[in-house]
């Protein structure tokens, strides 16, 4: 349990003091942090932590997952949280992350991102099509 008290200069507008803070590992096999919202009072501040864990309890972190598994994942997770416009784009660029699709996330590099931006620029697409898929990705 790391349930703290924020310092004064800190804490929120309305008085909310109590955080909670967890770490997780991450793909990147690196050690993340993760800080709550404020809350009013320590008590408030547990229960919430607790929610959070129980939450994330059965959450397994693959670090093999590839490019596109994990792409196919966001879009599953996004179906009912985006307008049917967004889905349509995000499912008309999944054709242009080919080159992505068999690279471990872990191994995802500066090196694949660029071989990936030298193939969209080859493509037939108008600048500001290419430059709005480079940005998302």
């Amino acid at each position: 349990m790391s349930v703290r008290q924020l310092k004064e200069n800190k804490r929120t507008r309305d008085g909310r003091s109590w955080v909670f803070i967890q770490y997780s590992k991450g793909l990147d096999g690196k050690r993340h942090q993760y800080q709550s919202q404020a809350y009013f009072t320590k008590e408030e501040a547990t229960k919430a932590e607790l929610e959070y864990l129980d939450k994330y309890k059965d959450v397994e972190v693959n670090p093999h997952m590839t490019f596109k598994e994990a792409y196919t994942l966001y879009y599953e997770y996004q179906k009912d949280k985006i307008k049917d416009s967004t889905l349509k784009t995000y499912r008309d660029r999944i054709k242009y992350m080919g080159l992505l699709d068999n690279i471990e996330l872990v191994n995802l590099n500066w090196e694949h991102y660029q071989k990936w931006r030298f193939q969209m620029n080859k493509t037939n697409l108008c600048d500001k099509y290419k430059t709005d898929i480079q940005k998302i990705y």
